[in-house]
């Protein structure tokens, strides 16, 4: 709207500019343990490979029927089925999947594909081996780095084929 004419304004009442925020500070991560650079991310021993959507592995688990032994626990079990399938997925940089389930559950004895006598050999293997996992993920951690990579990232045929033969050593 115009001025009137016959209106003086004081100076208080003349529009004022709308400051602009300055230009922006310099920010560096500073804090201990931050990673700053690729060479600061820690590999080896239990720190694992992180990959992306890696709790995508316990919702495919949540939808498959597991053959489990009498006085075995499902969640002992989930624990390292879930272990086998992020280690799988992350080794190659992609979120868990179907056939790292078949895979895990080719490692663990619970594949239908392997005889009668292994299967139950391995139940035996897991009611031992995963009591407690699903309430001590170092432990879990640490079976599964005891894991050989070749069997590990094997093609589901070349595990059952290893598993029943024995040729397989799991921690």
């Amino acid at each position: 709207m115009g001025q009137q004419p016959n209106i003086e304004l004081e100076i208080e009442e003349l529009p004022r500019p709308i400051p602009e925020p300055g230009p922006a500070r310099a920010w560096r991560p500073g804090r201990p343990g931050e990673i700053q650079r690729p060479e600061d991310v820690p590999h080896g021993g239990l720190f694992g490979t992180p990959g992306p959507d890696a709790g995508f592995a316990f919702t495919l688990l949540e939808r498959v029927e597991l053959p489990l032994a009498e006085h075995e626990h499902r969640a002992d079990t989930e624990a390292a089925l879930g272990a086998i399938m992020i280690a799988r997925s992350s080794h190659e940089g992609r979120a868990p999947a179907t056939g790292d389930l078949e895979a895990a559950r080719a490692l663990t004895g619970l594949d239908e594909r392997l005889p009668d006598d292994t299967r139950a050999s391995m139940a035996t293997y897991r009611k031992e081996r995963f009591a407690g996992f699903a309430h001590d993920p170092e432990r879990v951690k640490a079976w599964e780095a005891t894991l050989p990579g070749s069997l590990l990232y094997a093609d589901v045929g070349e595990i059952l084929r290893q598993i029943t033969t024995g040729a397989a050593a799991l921690g």
